[in-house]
C-alpha cells in the first residue's frame, strides 16, 4: 500500500486534525509526485482489490458514509485525476 493510499485511509479517528490535516498531506503527497493512476492490491472488507487512489477513497465512502471521503475525490479530481 502507498503512502497516499495510508493518508486517504486511516485519518479518520487516528488524529485530531481530521479531514483538513488529511487533505493537506493527500495533496503534499500528490504535489510530491504520488502516482495517481498507479493501481495497488488492498483488502477493503475482506475483499482484495486492485485500486487506484480515486477507487479505493470511494470503496471507503460506500463503508464508512458518514465519513466526508467526498472531500478526498474533490482533492484527487483537482489534479486531473481521470474520473471513471
Amino acid at each position: 500500500m502507498s503512502p497516499l493510499l495510508i493518508a486517504i485511509g486511516t485519518w479518520y479517528g487516528v488524529r485530531d486534525g481530521g479531514i483538513g490535516e488529511c487533505l493537506e498531506i493527500v495533496e503534499t503527497l500528490i504535489e510530491s509526485g504520488a502516482e495517481l493512476s498507479r493501481t495497488h492490491t488492498v483488502d477493503i472488507a475482506g475483499e482484495i482489490s486492485e485500486v487506484t487512489a480515486l477507487d479505493y477513497t470511494r470503496k471507503l465512502a460506500a463503508l464508512f458514509p458518514d465519513k466526508p471521503f467526498c472531500k478526498v475525490v474533490e482533492v484527487l479530481k483537482k489534479y486531473d485525476f481521470p474520473v471513471k
